[in-house]
């Protein structure tokens, strides 16, 4: 049994009305369009075609949403529809998917429902918390103009050590220099106390999902 022939299995889970139903090639299929069809027909429907795929016999009179779909790969690419009809959220998703599965795990502890559902409630709150420790804040920098319409591009910054005064090229070519850091510790930006820092790197490294 395929995935496209759990669609209705799938939508009969959900609680109020479906805005769109997105899915992969998989679901390309007369069964799964009829499934999300016959219980939410305003959905809009993105499921990518198949190469293979035709029109159907009524395409010219009353196209349904995949005849809509294969015109429009046909006139701007499958790229380009990919971003207009918003197929690239559903590569978001999944990526956050195996990104929990990643580094929380692929399976569950708890027993009962409840209990599930305050782990995953941990879990995900945890994960947000550690990609906003290595998530950089970036600044955007106007640059000073040049003549008309002329930009001219940023200075070098030649950084310099707080002691010796000399350029960061100096001190790295210096016979003076001491040992590097260990490549195995993975600096992250953190604005906390010592304790806080700890307590993030035992959390790294024992996947408690309590810190």
């Amino acid at each position: 049994m395929d995935d496209g022939a759990q669609t209705g299995a799938l939508l009969d889970q959900v609680v109020g009305p479906v805005a769109s139903f997105t899915a992969d090639g998989a679901y390309d299929q007369e069964g799964a369009s009829a499934a999300v069809a016959e219980r939410h027909p305003e959905a809009a429907i993105i499921v990518p075609p198949r190469s293979t795929a035709v029109p159907s016999e009524a395409a010219e009179t009353a196209p349904t949403q995949r005849d809509r779909h294969l015109q429009f790969i046909a006139e701007h690419g499958r790229a380009v529809w990919q971003k207009a009809s918003g197929y690239t959220k559903r590569a978001r998703a999944e990526a956050a998917i195996g990104r929990f599965k990643q580094v929380i795990g692929d399976g569950l502890r708890s027993r009962t429902d409840e209990r599930r559902a305050i782990e995953v409630d941990v879990a995900v709150h945890a994960l947000n918390r550690m990609l906003e420790f290595g998530r950089p804040i970036s600044v955007r920098i106007a640059r000073p103009p040049n003549g008309a319409g002329v930009t001219a591009p940023a200075p070098l910054v030649h950084a310099t050590t707080p002691r010796s005064g000399r350029t960061w090229r100096e001190f790295r070519n210096s016979p003076s220099r001491p040992p590097p850091m260990d490549r195995g510790l993975l600096l992250l930006p953190f604005a906390g106390s010592c304790s806080q820092i700890r307590s993030h790197r035992a959390c790294l490294s024992t996947r408690n999902v309590s810190c």
